[in-house]
């Protein structure tokens, strides 16, 4: 049933959907390993295959993410080897940037446990609409729940101390005056 090539249940239950779909539409999806296919070349013959395609997924700087295989039990015609390149390109970068996106959502998620281990926060302003997104441990410190609702300048301006409000205020004036930073 396929479970053996998944280490994750939600992974093999994904795929078993997806084996269902390519199903209705007449494909059937074929578990093979590595050395299935270069140690035992009768592998394809008790699957009935005749033919085969590879395309290496390459993305920028030549870098290899993976490859994709496409096996029939009929004979491949040139037009069907060309969608398959073409397919394949895409592919890379769709896996590329999964990738990435993981590996930002890492980086968010470590920002996110050093900031309340710091018992700090931080936002951005959004200057022309006065919208200002938080972090979910600045909204915790303000005593909000995070994204209870939208806040703007004059709530951030509201939460700081009382002693410093007009210092703060004077400087997101002159931030959004002179289109600069304010630290």
């Amino acid at each position: 049933d396929g479970r053996a090539w998944h280490t994750r249940l939600e992974d093999f239950e994904r795929d078993r959907r997806r084996d269902a779909e390519a199903a209705a539409v007449g494909y059937v999806a074929l578990r093979f390993s590595w050395y299935q296919l270069t140690e035992d070349p009768e592998w394809a013959v008790r699957e009935g295959l005749a033919a085969w395609a590879g395309y290496p997924l390459v993305v920028e700087n030549d870098r290899l993410v993976g490859a994709i295989v496409l096996f029939r039990r009929e004979r491949l015609h040139q037009v069907d080897v060309d969608a398959f390149a073409s397919v394949g390109d895409e592919i890379a970068l769709a896996i590329e940037h999964a990738r990435a996106l993981e590996a930002l959502r890492g980086r968010e998620r470590q920002l996110a446990e050093a900031q309340e281990l710091a018992e700090m926060g931080s936002w951005q302003w959004e200057v022309a609409a006065d919208r200002v997104t938080c972090s979910e441990n600045l909204f915790r410190i303000f005593g909000l729940r995070p994204r209870e609702r939208p806040i703007n300048s004059g709530a951030v301006l509201r939460r700081v101390h009382p002693d410093d409000r007009a210092t703060v205020a004077a400087a997101l004036e002159a931030a959004a005056r002179e289109l600069r930073a304010f630290d």
